[in-house]
């Protein structure tokens, strides 16, 4: 019997018994099979049989706490399907469920995808998880895990999508990825991991979204991204990192998001950027950038990028043709707006509030036939609202 994922729908609790019951869903070579499908696969156990109370001695995949009594059930049923039938898939995604990840979870050596997500664990993950090596899929995101993220995740092979984000871990991400050369996403945002980037990511090389956002990383971004070039998500905004733009990021083709806002780098955008024609997302701000206008210069043969949220001067750009949303507040811009923004065509969307422009609002923004959201507030505008804005279409 192969058990290829088991997705827990729901607990109903027997008040006059005081026990919980288990709705689950099975899927067996491809077929769902409901409440009545489990019983069957059980050996005809009773639906009783799958009310247990929680006072049942059979050894749990979790280790459970007195408050945690109504999951055991679903805890023991899991155990004896560890141990009857082939579980390869075992989704939990926000079923609220509460307790300390046990070493136990290891016995499941056939599990390939595991989905923990959205629920109250706690404590720290077993080393024993990462004996699991047909494990291709770990989603432990938006829990309570504590403590150090475990070497033995580089024993994994097989894994193609790591997501830890949104934990409560300390220390520095393990350089232990070498092996991970089926890696695919890696996710490891909000958690407050210190310490240098992992250099053996560099040798990920089926890696297509690395998201890194709000940690507190430091050092230089020292991945060879000539060795990642299917990534198509670099977010490591919200960071520590300083030192210069690496300019093997040129060599991403397919990148079309990039963040690396509020960081400490400096220094130039490298020329080489402007090979990244499928950028459609760019956020450096809050930084120590230096040389704008250079940077403009640059970006305009990102024919896709459409988000663009830095400060920008005011003359030497020809514009961007494919720019659908700006943003440039409170960058203490002063003098008239832009000229080149009257070739932004494809605009929905601009906020220009809280600088310091001056002068009359122009009247050239007539045939930005797609704008729908203009801020201009909070500047020194003066004259009369031009009519060409009463006359947007959208």
């Amino acid at each position: 019997m192969i058990i290829t994922k088991i997705v827990v729908e729901k607990f109903d609790r027997n008040v006059n018994f005081g026990i919980w019951q288990l709705k689950m869903k099975v899927i067996q070579d491809g077929v769902d099979l409901a409440l009545q499908g489990v019983k069957n696969i059980l050996d005809d156990m009773s639906k009783e049989d799958l009310a247990v109370s929680w006072k049942a001695s059979l050894q749990p995949v979790v280790a459970l706490s007195t408050t945690e009594a109504e999951y055991m059930t679903m805890i023991e049923t899991l155990a004896w399907l560890a141990t009857h039938a082939r579980v390869i898939g075992l989704d939990l995604l926000g079923k609220g469920l509460e307790g300390v990840l046990s070493p136990s979870v290891s016995g499941l050596d056939k599990l390939s995808f595991l989905n923990l997500s959205l629920s109250s664990f706690r404590g720290p993950i077993p080393p024993e998880l990462f004996h699991v090596k047909l494990l291709a899929v770990i989603d432990l995101s938006n829990n309570h895990l504590l403590g150090e993220m475990p070497p033995g995740i580089g024993n994994l092979s097989s894994l193609s999508l790591l997501d830890i984000s949104n934990n409560r871990f300390t220390g520095m991400i393990p350089d232990v990825f070498h092996g991970l050369t089926k890696l695919e996403v890696f996710s490891a945002e909000s958690i407050g991991f210190v310490g240098r980037l992992p250099t053996s990511l560099s040798s990920c090389s089926m890696l297509t979204s690395l998201y890194l956002w709000n940690n507190s990383l430091n050092g230089s971004i020292d991945l060879d991204f000539g060795r990642l070039l299917r990534l198509t998500v670099l977010n490591l905004g919200w960071n520590r990192l300083h030192g210069l733009i690496p300019e093997s990021l040129s060599s991403c083709k397919a990148l079309q998001i990039l963040n690396l806002n509020r960081n400490n780098l400096s220094g130039l955008v490298p020329q080489k950027l402007r090979n990244l024609r499928s950028l459609s997302f760019l956020a450096l701000e809050q930084n120590n950038l230096s040389n704008i206008s250079n940077a403009l210069a640059v970006l305009q043969g990102c024919h896709n990028l459409t988000v663009k949220n830095e400060e920008m001067p005011t003359n030497g750009i020809r514009g961007f043709g494919s720019l659908r949303a700006l943003s440039m507040a409170n960058c203490g811009f002063r003098g008239s707006m832009p000229l080149w923004l009257r070739k932004c065509r494809e605009l929905r969307a601009i906020n220009l509030a809280w600088n310091l422009f001056s002068g009359e609002i122009p009247s050239w923004f007539e045939g930005f036939d797609h704008l729908f959201v203009m801020d201009l507030s909070n500047n020194s505008f003066y004259g009369e609202i031009p009519i060409s804005l009463m006359q947007l279409k959208s």
